[in-house]
């Protein structure tokens, strides 16, 4: 009986063994899953541990820096690849989430790996979010409030970069949104178009990121003049990667259709692509469906930093 009982004991151990999948959150609790970590096409995607050696005290809290050996956060907390991805690239990015809880639990629930989620800093109760994106092996930018065209009356929040601060303010303020939760690889703007046409102002916030090991991703491209958060990291040698395409501009069912159709011509011909959509229930549907049709066009859909690392060899 005794003898029955310890082989009893092993088989279910081997059985569990082999099903069980050990998780590692953002704040280091582990989780057990009797299913495996969430894969797709091409990425070896795992949780990501936030490493203590990546961050140091800031005037806010602890903020991103570059480790003693040189190792950079937006290289570590990115997601690895499993094999060769092929062109044409396409990265997609959701904004804002973190807001609306409910919804950003369905954005991270539901949209595959591949997509990239951007936090706002003003959303409550950001790591245990931000920590359930990781688990779900999405990448992860923070949203930094920049000035718009129309300030005040368009007005990203209270902590917004503006043109009328001093550089030692803007400073500041970037390190309050960088306190705001970890793991994440770079930034992406919140609005910004005026703070992003001034040179002058950009300039020293792209080099703070450049110190602290993060990339950055320029939805300034896309407008009018636009497009200084790409040639300004490509001098300061910060890697970046510039927007191609907003999908919801238009928040119509047809509108949305047309511009993922556009997006998707352009990606096949440029080989590289990076579409930004916001957090709105019309836009994650259809950026579900629009990626099974991907998939099927011969365009792989990869996280930010894959196509950040394409656009620097392509240049």
């Amino acid at each position: 009986m005794r003898l029955l009982r310890a082989i009893s004991i092993i088989l279910a151990a081997a059985v569990i063994g082999g099903l069980a999948w050990i998780y590692l959150s953002g704040d280091g609790v582990f989780r057990l899953s009797l299913s495996p970590p969430a894969q797709e096409r091409g990425l070896a995607i795992r949780p990501i541990v936030v490493d203590p050696g990546l961050l140091e005290n800031g005037p806010s809290g602890a903020i991103p820096r570059i480790g003693l050996d040189g190792r950079m956060p937006w290289r570590v907390y990115r997601t690895k690849l499993a094999g060769e991805v092929k062109p044409p690239l396409i990265a997609i990015v959701v904004t804002n989430l973190g807001l609306d809880r409910n919804l950003t639990k369905r954005a991270i629930d539901e949209l595959p790996p591949s997509v990239t989620l951007s936090f706002s800093p003003y959303a409550e109760r950001l790591a245990a979010q931000v920590k359930a994106a990781r688990l779900a092996g999405h990448e992860i930018l923070l949203s930094v409030p920049m000035e718009p065209i129309g300030y005040p009356v368009n007005d990203p929040g209270e902590r917004t970069l503006l043109t009328t601060n001093t550089e030692v303010q803007n400073i500041e303020l970037l390190k309050w949104s960088m306190a705001r939760f970890p793991g994440y690889v770079g930034v992406v703007p919140h609005m910004g178009r005026r703070f992003m046409a001034s040179r002058r102002h950009l300039r020293p916030v792209l080099g703070e990121m450049k110190k602290r090991g993060l990339m950055f991703l320029d939805s300034s491209v896309l407008s009018d003049g636009g497009g200084q958060g790409v040639k300004l990291s490509a001098v300061l040698g910060l890697p970046n990667a510039g927007a191609t395409g907003w999908i919801d501009d238009d928040p119509s069912r047809i509108s949305i259709a047309a511009r993922l159709n556009q997006i998707t011509v352009a990606t096949k011909k440029a080989g590289l692509g990076v579409a930004l959509g916001r957090l709105k229930p019309i836009t994650v549907e259809m950026i579900i469906a629009w990626m099974r049709q991907l998939r099927a066009d011969g365009v792989s859909a990869v996280p930010i930093t894959v196509a950040a690392q394409a656009g620097q060899k392509s240049k």
